[in-house]
């Protein structure tokens, strides 16, 4: 049996819509059919034209793009500071006993912790060349859909001028 759809529901949906939600998850976080959704906005004198939608998952991709190559770069720094640490002098310390502590100096660090900050270097690296491969990658798929847009649009267009 369809929900019952509630004058709480209808201001949800309404509330939602306002805050730029599209159809489908207002309807998965309502509970309202999306054919409903739609025919509330709908009465209300609202739709779901997608242009504002749109630009907004532009920008808002355009931004996560942004935040990606800023963390790609500082995986890069992080990982050039591991790896310059490598070859830097390194203080030790140990405690003995109940008597204290022994120190001592190293012009470098003990083979154990150089490969441990060289570990850690590549998995910066890593994990950088991932957002690199990503970007690519997603940078691909938006140009083929950005094409098959257009062959879409001419195709609809000819379809019409046909009729």
């Amino acid at each position: 049996m369809p929900k019952r759809i509630t004058p709480e529901d209808r201001q949800a949906v309404l509330d939602l819509h306002k805050a730029g939600r599209s159809r489908n998850d207002i309807s998965r976080e309502t509970g309202v059919s999306a054919g409903s959704v739609t025919t509330i906005i709908r009465d209300a004198g609202g739709s779901f034209e997608r242009t504002a939608t749109e630009a907004a998952t532009k920008a808002k991709k355009a931004d996560l793009a942004a935040r990606r190559a800023a963390l790609e770069e500082a995986l890069i720094g992080d990982a050039e500071r591991l790896r310059a640490r490598i070859w830097q002098p390194r203080d030790y310390a140990r405690p003995v006993g109940g008597i204290g502590l022994v120190e001592w100096s190293l012009s470098e660090p003990a083979a154990e912790d150089q490969l441990k900050l060289m570990q850690a270097a590549g998995a910066a690296v890593d994990r950088a060349l991932k957002i690199d491969q990503h970007a690519q990658a997603t940078s691909g798929a938006d140009e083929t859909r950005g094409l098959l847009g257009e062959l879409f649009d001419q195709i609809k267009d000819q379809a019409g001028a046909a009729e």
